[in-house]
């Protein structure tokens, strides 16, 4: 009864609603943004993709028909010169908004097809020189269907909902326990026969919870918005993992929809943490504000190598640019990769992790890269739930 009166004192509340609202609101907005030109061609994308089979069945028919569509566009005039026929390009066409977008259609779907077939390559060339990779993460796939790649690679690359999720987390939980100590309840329980362990263990169970559910929400509102903006359902969870750009070399048998799941899981266990860190500092600074503070701070510290390889050393480079770089890019992938290893908040960006199968040597054995991080996650929810729920001694 204690618990559920907590969950409504903290979670269930008028300033809570309004700081998930806003949050919310504002990453749904970054989303839309970032997705706008897709929305229209979500309907002719989705129907022919839906009309297409099999690569090894019809990788010659599009080539013939890219190559009718584009012939048909071009004439040439008395004198030799080549032009394209404006009517002809904006005339109707079996899927998108005129020959053109059909002819784009044709073009991604050709692309696809390649990435198939090379994926295929990959693999065998994988299985038949085992020394030279992790090769227990591959085994013969023969794919032969198609993917809109483009749009799950919206999908994968936007989905940052665990980064929200544990920034809701650090603001919500940052004043669970500073409240007592704010509004004076905090002596008073301390007088009580049971003292304030069983009140520290309801704050700490609060906080797992409120990640929990923070966590499943963001998910779940992620995959609204993408169903209503991309048209992504489960066929398109299903589809295989290298369809993603970037994820060419995944682990055979991955799939977008099983991405997903790890990074919801993933994204629970540092929410977690999180929570029960705030926790740790609302009990230490007894200031809701200012333990809120500390807690973003460290939130960010966490994921700042993130965001710079994101923002900065993940773009691809050109010769010429004249971008500005902190340190040398060979200098920060040594630091980023170090990081990934180790840092638990790292997890909440998982293309390192499951790109390409990487291992990690610890003792006298190989591990997923991710496992060292998950371990010290545990660990560090152990030591900072300890921490959080000692009981106070009287007269302090």
């Amino acid at each position: 009864m204690n618990f559920i009166y907590e969950l409504k004192k903290n979670l269930f509340t008028r300033r809570t609603v309004i700081i998930v609202a806003v949050i919310v609101v504002l990453s749904t907005a970054a989303l839309v943004f970032s997705e706008r030109y897709l929305v229209r061609d979500k309907t002719s994308r989705k129907e022919f993709y839906n009309s297409l089979t099999s690569v090894s069945g019809q990788t010659e028919w599009l080539k013939e028909e890219y190559d009718s569509i584009y012939g048909g566009m071009l004439i040439t005039d008395a004198e030799g010169n080549t032009e394209i026929d404006s009517d002809y390009a904006n005339a109707k066409a079996p899927y998108g908004r005129n020959n053109v977008d059909y002819l784009g259609l044709l073009r991604e779907a050709s692309d696809t097809a390649q990435k198939v077939e090379t994926r295929n390559s990959n693999i065998k060339t994988v299985l038949s020189n085992p020394g030279d990779f992790a090769v227990d993460a591959y085994y013969e796939e023969n794919n032969d269907s198609f993917a809109d790649s483009i749009y799950l690679t919206y999908f994968i690359k936007n989905a940052r909902f665990g980064w929200v999720t544990v920034i809701i987390c650090v603001i919500i939980t940052a004043s669970l326990v500073s409240l007592e100590y704010e509004n004076g309840m905090h002596n008073i329980l301390m007088l009580s026969c049971e003292g304030n362990y069983k009140l520290y263990l309801r704050k700490i169970t609060t906080g797992a919870c409120t990640a929990i559910v923070t966590t499943v929400f963001c998910a779940l509102w992620y995959l609204l918005i993408q169903w209503i903006m991309l048209g992504t359902g489960f066929k398109q969870l299903s589809a295989p993992l290298f369809m993603v750009e970037g994820y060419e070399m995944c682990a055979s048998g991955m799939t977008v929809g099983g991405l997903f799941v790890r990074m919801i899981l993933l994204s629970m266990l540092i929410a977690i943490l999180m929570s029960f860190a705030a926790i740790l500092l609302s009990r230490c600074i007894k200031k809701s504000v200012f333990a809120g503070i500390a807690s973003v701070a460290v939130y960010i510290i966490g994921i700042l190598c993130d965001v710079i390889y994101l923002t900065r050393y993940g773009r691809q480079m050109t010769a010429g640019s004249d971008d500005w770089y902190l340190i040398s890019v060979p200098a920060f992938y040594k630091i980023y990769g170090m990081e990934k290893r180790v840092n638990p908040l790292a997890l909440l960006d998982v293309k390192y992790y499951f790109e390409q199968p990487r291992l990690t040597h610890l003792f006298a054995g190989y591990y997923n890269a991710y496992m060292i991080p998950v371990m010290v996650t545990l660990i560090l929810c152990f030591v900072l739930f300890s921490l959080a729920v000692r009981e106070d001694k009287y007269g302090k």
